[in-house]
């Protein structure tokens, strides 16, 4: 019977330090906590005109307000546009940058965010892994947009990116980082 309770002591022993160690590895910067572990990622895609996009949003609904960083590709016509928000600590508000660039690139940049999400394993905070790929792989085209309010709704992040496509058949991409 010892030994029963020497194996249950030590598998509750390595639950708890695997759950310590997580919620360690998950905090962002200057002891900024994820709101959404790094484990609990959302990339969803849309496709179709700007209207069917917005329709298909708003019928789901991410919440992106709730996230401390999140990122929003917008691709058509051989371009692509990527809008990275990232809260201001202690706010309600976000700090946006902006990168602007062509299809491939595009393509390239969100295969190597999905990898970091993969080799990430959910542990360390993805918006800090994700931000420092941004900025090694757009470099200087990657601008500072400003600040903005939180978000009413993704389909109001998206309104304004969608209006100069017009009827264009397009892309995009929701990230829910943490």
């Amino acid at each position: 019977m010892s030994n029963r309770v020497l194996t249950l002591g030590l598998v509750g022993l390595f639950t708890l330090a695997t759950a310590v160690s997580r919620a360690q590895d998950v905090a962002g910067p200057a002891g900024i906590r994820c709101n959404d572990y790094s484990f609990a990622v959302e990339i969803n895609n849309y496709y179709g005109d700007g209207d069917a996009v917005l329709a298909k949003v708003e019928k789901a609904k991410p919440d992106l307000s709730s996230r401390r960083v999140f990122a929003v590709c917008v691709e058509a016509r051989g371009k692509a546009e990527v809008l990275f928000f990232e809260r201001v600590p202690g706010t309600e508000q976000f700090k946006v940058s902006r990168w602007k660039g062509s299809f491939a690139s595009a393509r390239d940049l969100s295969e190597k965010i999905h990898k970091t999400v993969l080799d990430t394993h959910g542990r360390l905070c993805i918006g800090e892994q994700v931000k420092g790929l941004l900025v090694q792989a757009c470099g200087a085209g990657l601008v500072d947009d400003g600040i903005v309010p939180a978000p009413a709704s993704a389909a109001a992040v998206l309104r304004h990116l969608l209006k100069p496509l017009g009827g264009a058949y397009l892309s995009v991409q929701i990230i829910q980082l943490c």
